[in-house]
């Protein structure tokens, strides 16, 4: 029971983290809805209930509290940008997803109200990076995954990317019909474009395109938010050569 006490009030943080990083930019309502929002959705079940999966958690907060300090005043910059490398270094000893923090970084700094497109916060991140994959390739041996890690393992390239195409139409499900949420490890290739969740997952991809480029002139939140999304989905989509 303590662990998973525990488990809570990490993801009580989180939320709280989410609050403070969207109040800085949005205002009071828009982070009561995003914080509430991020409390309860179903799909956090996995991460905070299984204990083996608190570092999902711990990679969250460290990366938010990076993220508050981007999205806040830059007064003393080589102070940030020390701390920020540090959180960022400490998320990956976590969970390797944090390597999506950059991108965040950047979303956030083209996307924020009255944000322009800068590549600062993509760079200033980046000896962290070299530190975990220097730290990693000299305790394991390997600065990447082993070949047969892959989740598309043995499939083709057509193969990979209908297949992406149709699991971006099961995000957007459990995204906004998260009902039977349960853990998937299937494998089952798509080998032909006619098929209804390709065809919605592509479509949903163009829509949040869309949005997100629009969103660069209106300074809504709806733009950040699925830029966000998008950055930290990256890594899950498997579309490498292994």
């Amino acid at each position: 029971g303590g662990f998973h006490l525990v488990s809570v009030l990490y993801h009580a943080g989180a939320t709280a983290l989410i609050v403070r990083f969207c109040r800085g930019l949005y205002g009071g309502w828009v982070a009561l809805f995003a914080g509430l929002l991020f409390a309860v959705h179903p799909v956090h079940v996995e991460a905070v209930t299984a204990i083996a999966n608190r570092t999902e958690i711990l990679a969250t907060a460290l990366c938010l509290i990076a993220l508050c300090i981007q999205a806040g005043p830059t007064r003393d910059r080589a102070r940030s940008v020390l701390l920020q490398n540090g959180l960022l270094f400490l998320a990956l000893l976590c969970k390797e997803s944090a390597l999506t923090l950059p991108f965040l970084c950047f979303a956030v700094d083209w996307l924020r109200p009255s944000g322009r497109l800068r590549f600062g916060g993509l760079l200033r991140l980046l000896p962290a990076v070299a530190a975990y994959l220097w730290l990693k390739l000299a305790v394991i041996g390997i600065a990447g995954f082993a070949e047969t890690d892959g989740y598309f393992y043995g499939a083709t390239t057509i193969e990979r990317v209908l297949s992406v195409s149709a699991l971006m139409w099961r995000y957007v499900l459990m995204l906004f019909w998260p009902v039977n949420l349960s853990a998937s490890y299937e494998q089952a290739f798509i080998e032909t474009p006619f098929n209804g969740a390709v065809i919605l997952g592509a479509v949903s991809v163009l829509l949040v395109a869309v949005v997100i480029l629009r969103g660069q002139r209106s300074d809504t939140p709806t733009a950040l938010g699925l830029a966000l999304l998008a950055a930290g989905m990256a890594p899950y989509l498997h579309l490498h050569s292994m």
